[in-house]
């Protein structure tokens, strides 16, 4: 495959990400390459020029971490993406530096008459029309409402003295921390908030979850710079190069054992990273994660701080994050973006335009889009969320005409699963070792 071909690409960047096939992975190992290859010159770069928000930072509406975990990178795409109105380009001319001495690193186009400018203000018209207040509290009921019966579920875990009924809060307490972390996703986008220190129950800081997340996935997803794709990396790959037939077997044998313990996988990591890096990785809020243990013990059938309490509370907290992580692991992984007929690193794609890029990289799942619960818990919307992260999912059904309107405008196809095949694919993607091309995709 050619990648200088006029209307066939394989790769979204020019420059292969430094530090990406060095271990221990981490974010701030990540946001580390990101600085070496951004060519942002220790500032913050938007397209060629670059600008220095020092003094910036602590007015940022978004919240002052956005800017500082940031800094030294080019961050191009999520300005495209995360402002919806003219102002912050405004206020940005005054930070103007100079610009940039070298290219950007990053291919992607956001042109004025393409598919991503087009429905981009087809969606800010509608936005003006709608109540933004108004239906975005449904959202913050579900996440108080899963914060609420967690809680309830992970003391009833250690208060009842029949077995059956402790085992059944661990199990509930297990999936409503799974969906904390999903609907908290939703206010991970949005400017700072309480809310999103929900991933901290799961032993995720909120910082972490921003980078892998909000900065790595949503603006280059399957690819070499998507962290959320690649961190699972020896274990198993979702990108089908640099695979072979020993990874296959191994990738099968291991996302069972992955699956169990993602969240505690997830805490291992950032021990080592800070061993590592010498960066600052823990943070005083972190300490939020402690909260509802210590609730159990003190709830627990004889709230007393005692060694045999704290072993039972110890052991019934850790059963639940591994709850969680498998319940988050089935719907994570088969969230629409692994699938053989989805574009990963390596595949040809037709477009550099953003939204393009972004459609071929996911497809939406029939059953994540029937209601607000299923959009919240299982990655719902999740197009239109790529395009537009910092609108709340609770109005993000406003805007489906705008995306099939503009998908039959460009003539692209907006693909959908069902939950059942986004599964099944999510396998096969894991035995891909072949990049496809588009005139024999189509074939």
């Amino acid at each position: 495959m050619n990648p200088n071909r006029e209307t066939k690409f394989n790769t979204i960047c020019n420059k292969y990400p430094t530090h990406r096939d060095e271990y221990v992975k981490g974010c701030w190992k990540w946001l580390k390459g990101r600085r070496a290859d951004d060519n942002a010159e220790g500032l913050w770069r938007v397209w060629d020029k670059l600008y220095d928000l020092s003094d910036y930072v602590e007015k940022h509406p978004g919240g002052r971490e956005w800017l500082i975990l940031a800094k030294g990178t080019d961050i191009t795409e999520a300005f495209e993406v995360f402002h919806m109105n003219s102002k912050p380009a405004e206020i940005l001319k005054k930070y103007y530096v100079r610009e940039a001495k070298e290219p950007r690193n990053y291919r992607l186009t956001f042109n004025e008459n393409d598919f991503y400018q087009t429905i981009k203000r087809k969606v800010v018209k509608k936005l003006k029309t709608i109540d933004v207040k108004k239906e975005s509290w449904k959202s913050r009921f579900y996440f108080d409402f899963f914060l609420l019966a967690m809680i309830m579920s992970a003391c009833a875990s250690v208060y009842f003295e029949n077995n059956t009924l402790r085992l059944t809060g661990v199990c509930l307490a297990g999936m409503f921390a799974c969906f904390i972390v999903n609907a908290g996703h939703n206010f991970i986008h949005l400017r700072n908030n309480w809310r999103m220190f929900g991933c901290h129950v799961v032993f995720v800081n909120f910082r972490e979850f921003r980078t892998f997340h909000a900065m790595s996935h949503h603006l280059y997803p399957n690819t070499v710079y998507d962290l959320e794709t690649t961190i699972y990396e020896p274990f198993f790959k979702m990108l089908p190069i640099e695979k072979n037939t020993l990874r296959i077997m191994i990738s099968y044998v291991m996302a069972p054992i992955v699956h169990l313990l993602s969240f505690h996988g997830a805490l291992v990591y950032r021990i080592a990273s800070q061993i590592v890096s010498g960066e600052q990785i823990f943070y005083l809020d972190d300490l939020i994660g402690c909260a509802v243990p210590l609730l159990m013990l003190l709830i627990g059938k004889s709230a007393a701080f005692t060694s045999q309490n704290v072993f039972e509370v110890f052991i019934a907290w850790n059963m639940i994050i591994v709850v969680a992580s498998i319940v988050f692991s089935v719907i994570g992984l088969n969230a629409g973006h692994h699938g053989t007929e989805i574009t990963h690193e390596g595949d040809e794609f037709k477009s550099l335009d953003f939204a393009i890029h972004q459609m071929a990289a996911t497809i939406d799942r029939l059953e994540a889009n029937s209601n607000l619960f299923m959009i919240l818990t299982h990655y719902g919307e999740h197009i239109l969320h790529h395009f537009f992260p910092s609108l709340d999912h609770a109005i993000l059904y406003h805007f489906r005409d705008e995306l099939i309107e503009t998908c039959t405008e460009f003539k692209e196809e907006l693909r959908q699963i069902t939950l059942f095949e986004a599964t099944i694919e999510q396998y096969k993607q894991q035995a891909r070792t072949k990049t496809f091309e588009l005139d024999k995709k189509n074939e």
